[in-house]
């Protein structure tokens, strides 16, 4: 693994200058998939304290190269600079996504359980021959007000979903319909199944005037228009529009949202009024990439806890108390502020360099004095805008960086070289 990723550096020093944005790029694509390779037959044994030692130690290489801070640096605060999961969390996830999506296997993380019954499974577009493979065109013509239309839409407002299907006959309202989904649905969804209450209308009548269906999902008009998909709702859209053409004309439309088309605007209407109805008509199941989310969460939860507990990285806990999937990739000197490893009397002297923690003022060098108190920083510090008592805002205003760098510069000038 050392030798990846110094092979790894060497060209990301070549080709990219040192850019970290581009080194982090490198690591979640090329050395995470290689440490994780194989998590399948060991990652059983994921819960093992050996395991979780060994993961995280193995990502520290990579993670130093990414950062650039000191050698020192503890690993946990490492994770938290460079914005990245622990290793062994982040091969947990790989696990359970694996076995819920693909083996179909419930796999409990934390106090939660994910259950792959709660979750849509993909669609073997290889179960059937190629030559059955369909798809439906759609056009952009607007409504006639002629023969059968029906428009169609999906809704969420509130934390409620809702879907609706609006019918004219010859430009004349014949047909309304509104259905509540159960909360965890998504939009998508919604338009999909708006639509699939427009095709069970069709089914239903024995009109034969051709109909044309009206959406504004533009996202749904090009799954159905594509020539395979592994989402069993948008498979299921397929077949049915398949038979129906066996026996009548039928077109696909998409209309532009909000722009006044009478069918669309109503569409919309009875779909957010469906999102009020008190109870639910359709529970669907989630998609499967929500998994995704979910365990994102529940991990990021579990690595907060870590974060609290440990006695490691405390400096740099002061200035993010919260872990974030959003890396804070500054450059070697701010770090060395953010992680309290750096030219500080107090890191000398942990490290046995000097004889002692102190600042020529007289009082303890670390990096809150030269932010707080220090005479040799003071007007470089009067030009920081943050609160004290809130560390994190010294990060949150971005015009103090270059102020903070300067003041590495000179505190680290103080210090002998060594």
């Amino acid at each position: 693994m050392s030798l990846s990723t110094y092979r790894l550096s060497v060209v990301a020093d070549r080709f990219f200058s040192r850019n970290a944005q581009l080194r982090l790029r490198i690591y979640k694509g090329a050395i995470e998939p290689f440490i994780l390779y194989g998590y399948g037959a060991w990652g059983n044994r994921i819960h093992l304290q050996k395991i979780r030692s060994t993961l995280n130690s193995i990502q520290r290489r990579p993670l130093l190269q990414l950062t650039g801070a000191y050698r020192t640096v503890s690993t946990v605060a490492l994770q938290v600079v460079a914005g990245v999961l622990p290793l062994d969390l982040k091969a947990l996830e790989a696990l359970v996504k694996f076995r819920v999506k693909v083996l179909r296997r419930d796999m409990d993380v934390g106090d939660r359980t994910f259950c792959s019954s709660h979750y849509l499974s993909r669609v073997n577009i290889f179960a059937s021959h190629p030559s059955t493979w369909t798809v439906h065109p759609f056009s952009p013509t607007g409504p006639l007000g002629s023969d059968i239309e029906i428009f169609t839409d999906g809704s969420k407002m509130n934390g409620h979903v809702g879907c609706s299907a609006i019918v004219y006959y010859h430009g004349q309202l014949i047909h309304s319909e509104g259905h509540r989904l159960n909360d965890e649905a998504s939009v998508y969804q919604a338009e999909i199944s708006g639509f699939t209450l427009a095709l069970r209308f069709v089914q239903s009548i024995l009109y034969w005037d051709s109909v044309r269906v009206y959406t504004d999902s533009l996202s749904l008009l090009m799954a159905l228009a594509a020539a395979h998909t592994i989402d069993p709702a948008i498979w299921q859209l397929k077949e049915t529009l398949r038979a129906i053409k066996q026996n009548r004309v039928i077109s696909l439309h998409w209309v532009k949202a909000h722009v006044g088309t009478e069918g669309s605007e109503m569409a919309d209407l009875v779909a957010k009024h469906a999102t009020t109805k008190a109870h639910t008509d359709t529970v669907l199941l989630r998609p499967l990439n929500h998994i995704n989310s979910e365990l994102r969460d529940e991990l990021v939860s579990q690595w907060q806890d870590r974060w609290i507990l440990t006695l490691n990285g405390r400096t740099t806990a002061e200035f993010f108390p919260q872990v974030s999937l959003n890396p804070h990739l500054y450059n070697r000197r701010i770090l060395q502020i953010l992680t309290g490893h750096g030219r500080f009397p107090s890191y000398f002297h942990r490290f046995s360099i000097m004889d002692h923690d102190l600042c020529e003022c007289g009082q303890r060098g670390d990096v809150f004095h030269y932010l707080s108190n220090c005479p040799r920083t003071g007007d470089l510090r009067s030009q920081l805008v943050f609160d004290p008592l809130y560390p994190p805002s010294l990060i949150e205003h971005t015009a103090n960086l270059p102020i903070l760098d300067l003041q590495v510069i000179r505190v680290g000038g103080l210090l002998p070289n060594v």
